[in-house]
């Protein structure tokens, strides 16, 4: 919902102020979060727990599992990063939209986005979820070849991206839920390799998109998109075919004194 209130928000305040403006906005508003998080969050812990980081990830990355989940995210987070930094430019480069003009295109694919997690936590305890959720990443690398290469208009784009972000953002949503129902004891840190794969996957779209709009133009992400969602459902699949793997860790986890003997004979 931050994507579909604060892109237009910021999109109407760059355009009737200035671009410098809406950094402040931004800045004012991470501000107060800052202060709402200091009085919100408890100071105190009556548990103390020390944390060795290094043996947890040891434990997890023993497994393939792991590092499917992990790698299947990666992907698909690449071409989230590139939809969230070149979208918005591609229309106002293809179609001479103003700033306040993308902002409402901009917000529909955002509540595309969002509607997805929504949509994949309701069958997210199929048994056919990965399967299902493969196909829809497979899916996803058609549409991602028309959405910077054709140009047909507007909406066309719009609606195409939309389209494209609803397939494959359930991703995340089951990877998360299949964390929680394998993890066991090292479901935080299982957790933890997920989201920092998001985010190293964002920084890695944007990073890639960049380097390619400014050599080969926008037409060039057509070919990112599908090849990197491609990768991604392709190391889902090879999580669904490695079942032994699958319940191998889910047995591993599921004991929270999982020895070093164990992690460490328990690879592929």
């Amino acid at each position: 919902m931050s994507s579909v209130l604060g892109v237009p928000l910021v999109a109407v305040v760059g355009d009737f102020a200035g671009w410098r403006f809406p950094f402040l906005v931004i800045g004012v508003a991470l501000f107060m979060a800052t202060i709402l998080l200091f009085f919100m969050v408890p100071h105190q812990h009556s548990l103390r727990a020390d944390l060795d980081l290094g043996k947890r990830l040891r434990r997890i990355a023993a497994f393939p599992l792991t590092w499917h989940m992990a790698g299947s995210n990666l992907m698909a987070r690449i071409t989230w990063g590139v939809m969230a930094t070149f979208f918005p430019a591609f229309l106002q480069m293809t179609y001479g939209l103003g700033t306040a003009g993308v902002a409402l295109p901009v917000s529909v694919v955002a509540l595309w986005t969002t509607s997805a997690p929504l949509l994949e936590g309701k069958k997210g305890g199929r048994t056919r979820r990965l399967p299902i959720t493969a196909a829809l990443l497979l899916a996803a690398a058609v549409l991602g070849l028309g959405i910077f290469h054709l140009g047909w208009g507007v909406w066309f784009s719009v609606f195409t991206a939309g389209f494209f972000m609803l397939l494959i953002v359930p991703l995340t949503t089951i990877l998360m839920i299949l964390v929680a129902e394998t993890g066991g004891a090292s479901r935080g840190t299982m957790s933890g390799i997920i989201s920092g794969s998001n985010w190293v996957g964002t920084a890695l779209g944007a990073a890639i998109g960049g380097l390619l709009v400014a050599q080969a133009g926008y037409g060039a992400l057509s070919f990112l998109l599908p090849g990197t969602v491609l990768r991604s459902g392709l190391l889902l699949m090879a999580l669904m075919v490695n079942e032994r793997a699958v319940a191998r860790a889910r047995q591993h986890f599921s004991t929270s004194g999982g020895s070093e003997n164990e992690t460490a004979t328990a690879g592929p």
